[in-house]
């Protein structure tokens, strides 16, 4: 990562997938005593108006925000807005991101740098749960949903859907869950943690009337 953010003029785009990204990202530029005119030379697409947010306080404004805030739209956008045929392109992820996003730029011809940003780990420790006075389970990452449903265990999660509901922060995360046999009940249509919120407001004012 320090030696993409050393030739970060050399890029054509930078994406950023999620705020972590923008985080870290912007860490390892301050240390190679670099600051927000890095990227000067470079466009910028973010995944959600979270990320885009995230941004912000650098002086970074996004040049492509998709219209759904998942990484198959930054590829459909950029392909469908931009020449990809020979561009560079800095995509910095997590260990556990899906390569989907990568390859599909490559497809079209484009040179990307997919670099690691940080590693995603399952807490040394989880409470005790007892899922019998809770009425609703969300998830906002994969690797929430993995971690958490491997911890509590499938049957523990399948047994709490009989009276209660999982929720998840979109149609990703939602795949992941019901890969591990689980059933997802809401899923938010804006995929960020206030979307997510929002539904189970509006799900639960529904069941209430």
């Amino acid at each position: 990562m320090a030696d993409a953010v050393a030739k970060l003029s050399e890029y054509d785009w930078i994406i950023f997938t999620s705020v972590n990204t923008v985080d870290f990202i912007m860490e390892a530029v301050r240390n190679a005593g670099g600051d927000s005119r890095s990227f000067s030379s470079c466009r910028i697409a973010a995944v959600g108006t979270a990320t885009a947010a995230a941004l912000e306080p650098h002086g970074l404004v996004p040049d492509l925000v998709p219209e759904k805030f998942v990484s198959n739209e930054v590829a459909e956008a950029l392909i469908g807005k931009f020449e990809m045929k020979g561009a560079r392109i800095f995509l910095p992820q997590a260990d556990l991101a899906r390569p989907n996003l990568a390859q599909a730029l490559m497809a079209e011809g484009a040179s990307v740098d997919n670099i690691v940003a940080y590693q995603t780990v399952p807490a040394k420790e989880i409470p005790n749960v007892d899922l019998s006075d809770i009425d609703a389970v969300t998830f906002t990452s994969t690797s929430t949903a993995s971690n958490f449903i491997n911890f509590v265990g499938c049957e523990a999660m399948q047994r709490f859907t009989e009276h209660g509901i999982v929720a998840s922060i979109g149609p990703v995360t939602t795949e992941a869950i019901r890969a591990l046999g689980v059933p997802v009940e809401l899923e938010a249509e804006e995929h960020t943690i206030p979307g997510l919120a929002d539904a189970l407001v509006q799900y639960f004012s529904k069941r209430s009337t």
